[in-house]
């Protein structure tokens, strides 16, 4: 599996403000180079071993790195640097 690759910091509060209101989006994400789309509600965002995830209501799991888009927002794999 590949390195990792942080997502913006914005992004990530998107994620978690989705998962805070229960909504149900859309999620196209990678997986083994191939586009996945389903319909579900995040039920967590959280961190494992440096690598952040979200779960949805279907007990999917998605390496956020992963994401192409949720809800038709983009995600642009800008790291979130700390400063």
């Amino acid at each position: 599996m590949k390195t990792y690759q942080p997502i913006s910091c914005n992004y990530y509060d998107y994620l978690l403000e989705l998962a805070t209101f229960k909504k149900l989006v859309s999620i196209v994400y990678l997986e083994h180079k191939v586009n996945l789309e389903i319909n579900s509600i995040i039920v967590d965002v959280y961190t494992k071993k440096g690598i952040e995830f979200l779960k949805t209501k279907q007990d999917i799991i998605i390496r956020l790195d992963q994401i192409v888009s949720v809800d038709n927002k983009l995600n642009t794999n800008e790291s979130c640097s700390i400063k």
